[in-house]
């Protein structure tokens, strides 16, 4: 296993590079604490010289634990037990189990709906088993990771319960640059607070359109993901220069249709509950140093699904939604499509889903020193959300602009920040909002 990932062979020129490259493939493996490649006697002249690579081996056993709040999803806790070395080769199984429970409400309406459920379905969990294979012997660029979830989920339009398997390979020709393609089978099943449990067929949409309809109910979907991530960042954490670029796409679909009555206003029809579509997301991150104590930080992202067949509808974990960290200025998923909000056959108070099959948003801020790790923060978001991607009009975006405070941890930014909408196309009494949770870019 080490041998295979030694970048020398007999006869070759040593180079400081190859060592460094050798280093960071054995270090992928996770099963090591130090890795040296080195020549041996490396001070005693010599034509030929023999490579020693010394490793220093991680405990075979771990057991963690971990907790977490957010303004948008509350208290979190969990615990990890993982086996790092299968068999000596590098196989790592983890378990992680994890509890959350909202309980800290800055939206009424958000109140109202979690407080209508049962104590029990309240609370969130998620457990998964992973399996991950970072040596393949004759492909030392790839690894596999195989998981295993179990989980119930909470967000302001939905409940979703979900079980799921997922299989994915990795390729990574160099350490910045990673390929990823995955297949999933899942199991769901959603709950739609707006309809209030009385079941899609028992629901007036008006005039809105059959493509209007949120599936709810159970589905079994399959769903194939390409991913690709560049990443040329000084650190992964609290990165203070650098970039990192990712595209992200899906192809879902139903393996099984269902078929529901809804009511509009030309009388009651047979809805086909399936879904056939490709959903995009790309990425960009960038970070610039003004100075040796300023750092601009701006993110912008853009996604987009595409239906393959005229029939074919997106489960609501599948649209796109801002508001909380990702939208700074709205509570936690708060923003409703413009197209929906320009509808007047919409109601807006009690909106099925607040997701868009289309977003565009940039985020941007200086981050600056106040004390030891404790950082300021100045920033503000653009963007808009939509419906129907055919009604995406970029003169129709809004602003909202603001500032906080970021502590650093080893492992990333507490940030604390407050926004207000310079520009307000949202029919929302309060124009600011509150967030406090880990820095998302």
């Amino acid at each position: 296993m080490i041998r295979n990932r030694v970048l020398f062979k007999p006869g070759d020129i040593y180079r400081p590079s190859l060592a460094r490259k050798t280093q960071d493939a054995l270090f992928a493996l996770d099963v090591f604490t130090s890795v040296t490649v080195s020549p041996d006697a490396e001070d005693l002249p010599a034509r030929m010289k023999t490579v020693v690579v010394s490793v220093g081996e991680r405990k075979t056993q771990f057991l963690g634990w971990n907790a977490g709040f957010s303004t948008g999803e509350g208290v979190r806790g969990g615990f990890e037990y993982g086996y790092r070395n299968l068999f000596g080769s590098a196989v790592g199984t983890t378990f992680r189990g994890q509890l959350g429970y909202q309980f800290v409400f800055l939206d009424k309406q958000i109140e109202e709906r979690y407080t209508s459920l049962p104590l029990d379905q309240r609370l969130e969990y998620q457990a998964m088993l992973s399996t991950a294979i970072p040596y393949i012997p004759h492909l030392p660029k790839n690894s596999v990771t195989v998981d295993l979830v179990s989980l119930q989920d909470i967000q302001r339009d939905f409940r979703m319960t979900k079980q799921s398997v997922v299989g994915t390979v990795f390729y990574r020709p160099f350490r910045r640059l990673t390929f990823s393609v995955a297949e999933e089978l899942e199991s769901s099943d959603f709950y739609l607070f707006a309809l209030r449990g009385k079941g899609s067929e028992q629901v007036s949409y008006g005039n809105l359109p059959t493509s209007a309809i949120v599936p709810e109910g159970k589905n079994t979907l399959a769903a194939t993901h390409l991913n690709w991530a560049w990443d040329l960042r000084d650190r992964a954490y609290n990165p203070k220069r650098g970039a990192l670029i990712s595209l992200n796409s899906e192809w879902a679909h139903t393996l099984k249709d269902r078929r529901a009555n809804v009511t509009l206003n030309q009388g009651e029809t047979s809805v086909l509950f399936r879904s056939n579509l490709l959903r995009f997301l790309a990425s960009v991150a960038f970070y610039v140093p003004l100075a040796d104590w300023l750092i601009l930080a701006t993110q912008a992202r853009y996604g987009r699904i595409v239906h393959l067949e005229k029939s074919s509808k997106s489960y609501p974990n599948r649209r796109f939604y801002l508001g909380g960290a990702n939208f700074r200025g709205f509570n936690q998923n708060q923003m409703i499509p413009q197209d929906l909000q320009d509808n007047a056959e919409v109601d807006l108070d009690n909106i099925v889903s607040r997701g868009g099959e289309t977003f565009a948003a940039v985020q941007s801020e200086l981050r600056f020193p106040l004390f030891s790790e404790l950082y300021g923060g100045v920033f503000t978001d653009v963007g808009n959300l939509w419906a129907n991607p055919k009604a995406m009009d970029l003169s129709e975006l809004e602003t909202t602009v603001g500032v906080g405070l970021r502590f650093q941890t080893p492992v990333a930014s507490l940030a604390l920040d407050y926004g207000v909408r310079s520009i307000n196309r949202s029919p929302f009494d309060v124009i600011g909002a509150f967030q406090f949770a880990f820095q998302t870019f």
